[in-house]
């Protein structure tokens, strides 16, 4: 167990600060980043023991962290990540190319041009931080090089939902919970992986720019399926199996 699971407010003061939504963004941000694995329990007692925190506001943080798909609540049995198995994380990349390409499409037409601006500027972001020099620490899962390729990857997307002009879009990819299989696959791309993808995010500004739907949703497609394959070869790695106990 990594140093930063074991650390606990220093003081009852600084635990009583600790409210839901405090919670509620560190557990999301170790389910999303896989520092708590699927499968993996988080009983109520431990949580609080382990942040320092009562145990109103954890359960409260489970319920909405329930409520976005990364958790299962199970009666009298308490809380646990959600785990994927093959059929469903082979479902939701296979849904994410229909819905995505789809929106691609759509944005194809509709985005304004600085809505295409932001999307190429993201996208430049991106291309430096991959021409970061590389360490071991650069590379790990958590690490702020890996992090922000995240942040920046769903922001890209976003824009694109955003600019397909359908608001379903949005709310129908939030159900997924797919965020977890994005942080995996973009961790388990390795390096010449990501800048694979980043050329896909090239190739979907330049489709935007030129008005070219066709393009931008076979980019699109693309571009999702080679997320999922990097998403499958984690999975045959054993990343869903389930964590340390935590009861």
């Amino acid at each position: 167990m990594s140093e930063r699971m074991r650390t606990a407010p220093a003081s009852l003061a600084e635990a009583r600060r600790l409210t839901k939504e405090d919670i509620y963004e560190r557990l999301r941000r170790e389910i999303v980043e896989g520092e708590l694995r699927p499968g993996q329990r988080l009983g109520e007692e431990w949580v609080a023991g382990r942040l320092g925190a009562s145990r109103t506001p954890v359960r409260e943080a489970l319920h909405k962290l329930e409520a976005d798909g990364l958790v299962v609540l199970r009666p009298h049995r308490g809380a646990l990540v959600r785990p994927f198995d093959l059929d469903e994380l082979i479902g939701i990349f296979d849904l994410r190319v229909r819905i995505e390409g789809y929106a691609a499409r759509r944005a194809a037409t509709r985005l304004l041009p600085e809505q295409i601006d932001e999307l190429a500027s993201i996208q430049q972001r991106q291309v430096k931080l991959l021409n970061t020099p590389v360490t071991d620490k650069h590379e790990e899962p958590g690490s702020d090089a890996i992090r922000s390729l995240v942040e920046l990857n769903q922001r890209f997307h976003r824009l694109i939902h955003i600019g397909s002009g359908n608001r379903h879009v949005e709310v129908m990819l939030s159900r997924l919970a797919y965020l977890p299989l994005v942080y995996q696959a973009i961790y388990a791309h390795g390096r010449q992986g990501r800048w694979v993808s980043l050329y896909h995010h090239e190739q979907l500004v330049h489709s935007f720019r030129t008005e070219d739907p066709e393009l931008a949703e076979a980019t699109m497609r693309t571009h999702i399926y080679h997320g999922r394959q990097a998403a499958l070869a984690r999975f045959a790695e054993g990343d869903h199996q389930e964590g340390p106990g935590s009861d």
